[in-house]
């Protein structure tokens, strides 16, 4: 769309054009998140505006607004059996455990 704008310059004309072409493209991100009330991270919402560039602006709203398909209850951890001691004095016997016939 822009070839000119992906070169790189060392120049000092060549750097602050960047700067000023980033500054805008971070300015209108902000405006369009604003606008749009959505509660997408900015990065995120500036990863779906690059891929959803040259699609319809239905189809990057929907994205915007779509929901997760699947949700996740972190990891589940295993219970721990615990086996029941009795005491005796300073001896510790360990209950025997009954085997399934």
């Amino acid at each position: 769309m822009f070839p000119n704008l992906l070169q790189r310059s060392t120049k000092p004309q060549g750097m602050s054009n960047q700067m000023f072409f980033a500054l805008v493209a971070y300015g209108l991100a902000l405006i369009l998140q604003l606008q749009m009330k959505t509660k997408k991270k900015r990065w995120q919402f500036l990863r779906l505006m690059r891929t959803y560039m040259y699609k319809p602006y239905d189809a990057f709203t929907e994205a915007v607004f779509r929901r997760k398909s699947k949700t996740t209850r972190g990891q589940q951890k295993i219970p721990i059996r615990k086996t029941t001691t009795m005491f005796e004095g300073t001896i510790a016997m360990i209950k025997p455990q009954k085997r399934n016939k």
